[in-house]
């Protein structure tokens, strides 16, 4: 007979001494750890102290007889997956059936054989490993799958936050494979461009850049593919709307590594852009207004009697009245001396009269 070191432990019940020696002697030399009791009220109490992984259990005792204990193990949740193997008498049929009807696994008859009783002992210790293993992997796939369900519902509400967010933003936004491809857009960056969202998705992104700006935004993009911390500069960007017509804007780029696309957001400045060369052009008219409102050239309508100045508007003018709206010139005022004479002729004689007197 082989000998084996195994580790589980196994009772074995038999009010019969003689019976329950043999039975626990050979078990013990199979290299099983083996416990043992002389009634099934002993069996029950040493069940409770430690849970045997075998139970080999006498049908016939006196004081309870195997039927009983297995049913009270069977009841209980605890001790219910402990397999027990009855011991039987060789001819008692009914009671090997009564046996299996009470939660039995198995049975050996009297007189005993060693090597059968090793073999039943050995099958339904495996049986009974791969039972807890079963049941291992079946808790743990019970837990992973309450954690993969837990992932889950996150992941679906994080996914709907993401597109709450991402249809809701003000700014345009396109998620664009590495290869240039659009895969995804929002209402904002649709209304932008003038493309719904199937005419835009499967599309080059780069159909819709300004090619003088392409080369530029290319290499911004490729360094932040090799340089993932590298700053993410916004650039203005001119994009080509379905219409032809150009559309300013500010564009920032974010790269997801894991899933090896690129995130672009755009704030539509075009409004701006036109704002500002609409400014330009007013500054630029107004500056060359003020020279030329402030030149005097060319042929100026003058009457030669009173010598008022023609407006471009034909309204006539007060010589200085249009010398200082038409230039930056300043006057001071006063008297020629023909004028004085003919303005004020006693002033004039008043004065000849003192220098006659001053002479003589």
């Amino acid at each position: 007979m082989n000998t084996i070191n195994f580790p589980e432990d196994i009772l074995v019940v038999d009010d019969t001494p003689s019976n329950l020696s043999v039975l626990v002697d050979f078990i013990h030399e199979a290299g099983y750890p083996v416990r043992s009791a002389n009634s099934g009220k002993l069996a029950l109490q040493h069940i409770q102290t430690q849970l045997p992984a075998l139970i080999i259990l006498d049908i016939m005792m006196a004081d309870m007889d195997g039927y009983e204990v297995c049913r009270i193990l069977k009841a209980d949740e605890k001790t219910k997956p402990i397999p027990i193997i009855f011991i039987s008498a060789l001819g008692d049929e009914l009671k090997r059936v009564k046996g299996f009807q009470v939660g039995g696994v198995d049975y050996i008859t009297k007189p005993f054989f060693p090597d059968e009783v090793l073999a039943r002992v050995k099958a339904h210790l495996n049986i009974r490993r791969m039972q807890q293993d079963l049941e291992m992997s079946n808790a743990a796939l019970q837990a992973e799958i309450k954690v993969r369900n837990r992932m889950e519902v996150k992941l679906r509400e994080s996914e709907e936050k993401f597109r709450v967010i991402f249809e809701n933003n003000s700014a345009a936004i396109a998620i664009i494979d590495l290869d240039t491809t659009i895969t995804i857009v929002n209402d904002a960056f649709c209304q932008m461009i003038g493309y719904t969202k199937e005419e835009v998705v499967g599309m080059s992104w780069t159909k819709l850049i300004v090619p003088e700006d392409l080369e530029r935004i290319t290499e911004h993009n490729q360094r932040l593919m090799s340089e993932p911390q590298a700053t993410h500069e916004k650039n203005e960007v001119r994009l080509i709307r379905k219409n032809g017509e150009l559309g300013y804007t500010m564009m920032s780029v974010s790269i997801v590594l894991n899933e090896q696309k690129y995130i672009a957001s755009f704030i539509d400045i075009t409004k701006r852009k036109h704002a500002e060369a609409d400014r330009e052009k007013l500054i630029g008219e107004l500056q060359q207004a003020i020279v030329e409102v402030k030149t005097l050239r060319g042929l100026i309508p003058i009457c030669s009697s009173c010598k008022k100045i023609r407006d471009d508007k034909g309204y006539w003018n007060i010589l200085e009245s249009y010398l200082v709206k038409h230039s930056d010139a300043q006057f001071t005022h006063g008297i020629c001396p023909d004028c004085m004479a003919k303005l004020y002729p006693g002033l004039i004689n008043a004065k000849t009269d003192d220098d006659v007197k001053h002479e003589g």
